[in-house]
């Protein structure tokens, strides 16, 4: 089994870093593969749009100035995904948010990929 925890604070080292690695070291004990990644400050963007992701069906979004396509193809290996966020006016992050956004578009123009993560049933 694989999880995958997404950071969305710019800051490294933080309380959602340290956070989310407590989390990662129980399921590491066990017997869960782990990996963080960090998303905060990376510069990726919100979804625009272009609906390129219904057209080509490719698992991907089409804009590819960013990370984000290296970030989604973990996120659609990962059995489960744990996101974290420091809270900024009551919402996540906006480069969390971003992440969401592009991955729940393109999931969704291919037949919603995260069906199948833990806590979809």
């Amino acid at each position: 089994m694989y999880a995958l925890a997404v950071s969305g604070s710019p800051r490294k080292g933080g309380n959602t870093e340290l956070l989310l690695k407590e989390v990662l070291t129980e399921l590491k004990g066990a017997g869960w593969k782990t990996e963080l990644i960090r998303v905060g400050g990376t510069g990726i963007r919100g979804c625009i749009a272009c609906e390129k992701c219904f057209e080509n069906k490719n698992h991907e979004c089409a804009v590819k100035k960013d990370k984000f396509n290296a970030i989604f193809s973990k996120m659609l290996k990962a059995h489960a995904l744990i996101l974290g966020s420091p809270t900024y006016f009551a919402a996540v992050s906006a480069d969390l948010k971003a992440v969401i956004e592009r991955a729940g578009f393109v999931a969704f123009a291919n037949i919603t990929l995260f069906q199948e993560k833990l806590g979809q049933r």
